[in-house]
């Protein structure tokens, strides 16, 4: 198997041409080369914020119960800070017999919460990058209008999924409380009041005795306002709108 030591691009460019890959193109322009990876990327229904995706690199640095150790850690923290937008997670089991060794990553009901404490560890480390780059404010704007828009979709008159819009509005609890604390820190007051009042009606009709609701109803509307100012008294007080699930 032949290796390769390329310390320049000089030295990649020949390599290339050694090998007779002439068609390759290389572009010397560093101005230009971090305008391409700057292009943002459609990827499904989301907008990935540029061209640098981390592919999934198992480490096999896992502890013997399938939590993310140390050196697994250290790792995903240098993927959040390295710019990336996309961070595609490694190979990891959810049987221990799926394993293909002891040492790869296992998710199970016992730790969960370590592989939870991971990801809010890249989120932070990630947003800190954010922030040196100048598009914190562009990103998480950009976030809240998302959630906000999917906190909406609570109270859709005439929709007959509401299960299943409730179960998507939980399982995003902690994507719409952070929609919620940019918008007071933007003081944009009428898109936390949104947010505010969807988790007010989220915990109504979360409670096992709720009864079937119809939006069109005189009743649901008195509700409605109800659930808007207490929303209000939420926000002027600056009362967590979104409790732990």
């Amino acid at each position: 198997m032949r290796h390769f030591t390329y310390k320049s691009l000089d030295d990649l460019r020949r390599g290339a041409t050694e090998l007779g890959a002439t068609h390759v193109q290389f572009e010397d322009d560093p101005a230009r080369v971090r305008a391409a990876l700057a292009r943002p990327v459609r990827v499904a229904r989301f907008q990935v914020g540029n061209s640098i995706a981390i592919h999934p690199m198992e480490g096999c640095d896992g502890t013997l119960d399938g939590r993310p150790d140390e050196l697994t850690v250290r790792r995903y923290e240098r993927f959040a800070r390295g710019g990336a937008k996309l961070v595609w997670f490694e190979a990891t089991a959810v049987r221990e017999d799926g394993r293909a060794n002891t040492r790869q990553l296992w998710i199970t009901r016992e730790n969960v919460s370590a592989f939870a404490s991971l990801l809010e560890t890249m989120r932070q480390y990630a947003l800190e990058k954010l922030g040196e780059s100048g598009d914190s404010d562009v990103v998480r704007t950009r976030h809240r209008d998302h959630y906000s828009a999917l906190a909406a979709t609570i109270d859709i008159p005439g929709e007959t999924d509401l299960d299943r819009r409730i179960d998507r509005c939980e399982s995003e609890i902690d994507n719409l409380r952070g929609a919620f604390t940019w918008s007071l820190e933007c003081v944009e007051v009428e898109s936390a009041l949104e947010l505010a009042s969807a988790s007010s009606e989220l915990r109504t009709l979360r409670s096992a005795s709720a009864p079937a609701i119809n939006p069109r109803t005189p009743m649901t509307m008195a509700r409605s306002e109800f659930v808007r100012r207490c929303a209000i008294t939420a926000l002027v007080h600056r009362v967590e709108p979104f409790p732990s699930m």
